[in-house]
């Protein structure tokens, strides 16, 4: 080209200057007529409803998605910098491998790799903690499924109490499963 850049050196610009770019296509037609095609990272979820994580672990403001994606999870966190940087490398990983069910039925916390809070959104008296690692487990709704089905068979998440109950997964072989009243000195119970 002799005013500008070359079509490679455009399409390297793009993705170091656009990180949500996955693919870059482009088609010149007879008569110098073109056309260039985008392909984005899949969106796996807002952050904080202001931002958008991408499958590639990028963080784009949430003003880039198309108002058919408003719809996808919310994970709320606190340490991350809006410009993607510090963003944990196993998050993508993670929520890829909770799944979409899993992201709509529990509001989901970041907290560290080590600790993430889901709470059920159709009983706000369950939730689990688990870990990037942990979260990796097959089918963790059935997993986690299992557990709220054995506290409401037991009549303990329809409680008058502002009790929380907690199924703890981090664990190799087991789940430790607890409940908080809530407040200062009020302890824990286990079953």
């Amino acid at each position: 080209m002799a005013h500008g850049i070359g079509p490679s050196q455009l399409m390297a610009r793009l993705h170091e200057e656009c990180r949500f770019i996955k693919e870059v296509t482009v088609h010149v037609a007879p008569g110098g007529t073109g056309m260039v095609k985008l392909l984005a990272h899949k969106p796996l979820c807002t952050i904080n409803e202001k931002h958008m994580l991408l499958a590639n672990g990028t963080i784009v403001p949430r003003e880039l998605i198309h108002e058919k994606l408003a719809m996808l999870p919310n994970v709320t966190a606190n340490d991350w910098h809006t410009d993607g940087q510090g963003v944990p490398d196993l998050l993508p990983t993670c929520l890829s491998a909770l799944g979409p069910e899993l992201l709509r039925a529990y509001a989901v916390t970041w907290k560290s790799e080590h600790e993430l809070l889901l709470v059920d959104n159709s009983c706000p008296t369950f939730a689990v903690i688990t870990s990037a690692d942990s979260a990796l487990i097959p089918q963790p709704m059935v997993q986690y499924n299992r557990v709220k089905k054995l506290l409401e068979s037991r009549g303990l998440l329809n409680t008058p109490r502002k009790a929380r109950w907690f199924a703890d997964v981090r664990f190799k072989n087991q789940v430790i499963v607890f409940s908080d009243a809530g407040g200062k000195g009020n302890g824990s119970r286990f079953i």
